[in-house]
């Protein structure tokens, strides 16, 4: 039997700082680190750490800079693609932001309008937990109870628009490591409803608090590319977790098994780390389209750069046909200049 008021104390800040000294110390720098990299604006170029792991370079010192003058011919040649998707229809409305992760050099459009982040709300969950994990690695080992009362329970919200390849058995159990993979891996509804069911809200508001971004409050306009790129800059920079869980959360990223929007525009061979979020119409809340997102890191050997896509339109196929059009064309321009 689970005991869900322990374990919503373990996921609160206040009691993982209560975990002793030194786990207090070692979150303390963990969170000077990512002040740092928000306070410190007057260097003219990012410093990183040279380390072993395969999917994130830590940041030690950041320069927020002004949009790139450079990436003009970039920023016209995606707006084109913008531009022509609304004319035949595809696309509503789009917004890209664009970040070479190493130079934090980058470049947007409409980068500060807001959608509704869907599934993409599953990359700061799994952060929550990570955060947790850090202190006590045992907590992911949490077996959790799916049964027709929870499948009962979230009955309105549990059924994916996109069909996940896997689905979670009733009267089967499952660990919160293993929930966090299905809800990463295959965007599971389910597995996400089960995490949330078992989490201190109040952990998971402080993370947008700490990266500088506002706590969705409804499911309609919450968040931008751009401010939704801060998730996967901190997981990159190793800035908010620490090394080992940063790196374990971009490589569940890349395990994401939906490849339809920016990977289809990438060749093959590129890893790319991302998650995807797709919103059907709802008009009570604000949307008024099918809106469908793809954000995460294209790891283009000796040049990663982040690229986070959100659109909005009335066929799913074209918009996930548009987003693959940006993403190639992105990959194209960028990889042409060194």
């Amino acid at each position: 039997m689970i005991n869900k008021s322990l374990f919503l104390k373990i996921l609160s800040r206040q009691n993982l700082i209560v975990f002793g000294t030194g786990a207090f110390i070692g979150g303390g720098i963990v969170f000077l680190l990512l002040r740092t990299v928000f306070i410190i604006q007057k260097v003219e170029n990012p410093i990183r750490q040279n380390t072993d792991f395969e999917f994130i370079k830590p940041l030690l010192f950041c320069s927020e800079t002004k949009e790139y003058e450079e990436y003009k011919p970039l920023k016209e040649k995606v707006d084109a693609v913008i531009k022509e998707k609304i004319r035949d229809s595809s696309f509503i409305n789009a917004a890209v932001y664009f970040r070479d992760l190493d130079s934090s050099r980058w470049m947007g459009i409409n980068a500060e309008t807001k959608y509704s982040a869907a599934s993409l709300n599953k990359v700061p969950l799994m952060i929550t937990y990570f955060k947790a994990a850090e202190l006590n690695l045992q907590i992911l080992n949490i077996k959790i109870p799916y049964t027709r009362e929870t499948k009962q329970k979230y009955m309105d919200i549990l059924e994916n628009n996109i069909p996940p390849d896997q689905r979670l058995k009733i009267d089967n159990s499952y660990t919160l490591k293993d929930l966090i993979n299905r809800m990463i891996m295959y965007s599971d509804n389910r597995a996400a409803s089960l995490l949330v069911e078992y989490i201190n809200t109040d952990a998971l508001i402080e993370i947008y608090t700490d990266l500088g971004l506002s706590f969705p409050q409804n499911p309609g306009d919450s968040i931008s590319t751009k401010s939704f790129s801060r998730f996967f800059r901190a997981l990159y920079n190793a800035s908010y977790l620490n090394r080992d869980q940063s790196n374990e959360a971009l490589r569940l990223l890349t395990k994401t098994t939906y490849t339809k929007g920016i990977v289809a525009g990438l060749p093959s061979n590129i890893t790319v780390a991302h998650k995807f979020g797709y919103r059907t119409p709802d008009p009570s809340n604000g949307v008024l389209h099918n809106e469908l997102h793809d954000c995460g890191i294209i790891y283009y050997p000796g040049r990663p750069y982040l690229l986070c896509i959100m659109t909005s339109g009335d066929d799913l196929l074209k918009l996930e046909h548009g987003i693959k059009d940006i993403s190639q064309t992105v990959y194209t321009e960028f990889i042409s200049k060194p």
